[in-house]
């Protein structure tokens, strides 16, 4: 998946053609771009395979750890727990928060271990990572997951999560023993393009497109104006002369 190498006069032969349109209406052609300009080869695939075996036994912890930062802010568990009506036991609250959290650790932790295992040839794997973004605007991306699979969560908390989530992979990674010091920076450089591909991929769904930012261009008048032949005329039209504002 690359972009087209374009021939043109100029200077600009080799440059690579990227359709501005195609890759906001075609997952194939975004995906071809992300990979192309963040530079995600076969050796970052193998790289983080290489370091699968290591990280998934820490994996739950890690997730774990997430869910709790998640839920020390009020505005963040606002935003991942259902509210209850004013007369609803306590304890119904207590059972559905857990078993919420328990479906969103469950899912997260399926989510970090795909970072690492997943066929990263596959459009597929693309398309996952893409619902997990639909997810996370009220809509179901997951039809065996149901209406439990969406969310409605602002950007921000989706950006410092994975911020925070990244921190700790990276931490975890170093503290490898069994790794030399090569396979770690290669399993590193490579966490970084796929947790930046995922982050795309999450929030082209939040992002407005910036034509439609841009004030719309005044309409053109249904009759231009043409001055009449019996219109007074400026007296001094055609008779001033040039001005040099550059010698003055």
């Amino acid at each position: 998946m690359q972009g087209r190498k374009t021939e043109s006069s100029g200077g600009d032969e080799g440059i690579q053609h990227v359709d501005a349109k195609a890759i906001k209406t075609s997952l194939h052609a975004r995906v071809s771009y992300l990979l192309s300009f963040i530079g995600f080869n076969s050796a970052d695939v193998q790289a983080l395979q290489n370091v699968a075996p290591l990280i998934r036994p820490h994996i739950t912890a890690i997730v774990d750890s997430m869910y709790r930062k998640l839920m020390s802010y009020d505005i963040t568990k606002a935003s991942l727990i259902e509210p209850s009506g004013a007369h609803v036991p306590r304890e119904e609250i207590v059972t559905k928060e857990r078993d919420r959290i328990r479906y969103m650790t469950s899912f997260m932790s399926h989510w970090v271990l795909k970072l690492f295992i997943a066929d990263w040839e596959d459009i597929q794997t693309f398309a996952y990572f893409d619902r997990v973004g639909v997810s996370h605007v009220g809509q179901s991306a997951f039809r065996h997951r149901g209406e439990r699979g969406s969310l409605n969560v602002d950007y921000v908390h989706i950006a410092l999560l994975l911020g925070v989530l990244t921190e700790a992979l990276t931490t975890r990674i170093l503290g490898f023993d069994k790794l030399t010091l090569e396979e770690k920076t290669a399993a590193l450089s490579a966490l970084t393009k796929a947790m930046w591909i995922q982050n795309d991929l999450i929030s082209r769904h939040y992002v407005v497109p910036v034509e439609k930012l841009l004030p719309p261009e005044p309409p053109a008048p249904a009759h231009p104006y043409v001055p009449a032949d019996d219109e007074p005329k400026c007296p001094f039209s055609g008779k001033m002369k040039a001005v040099n504002l550059t010698n003055p």
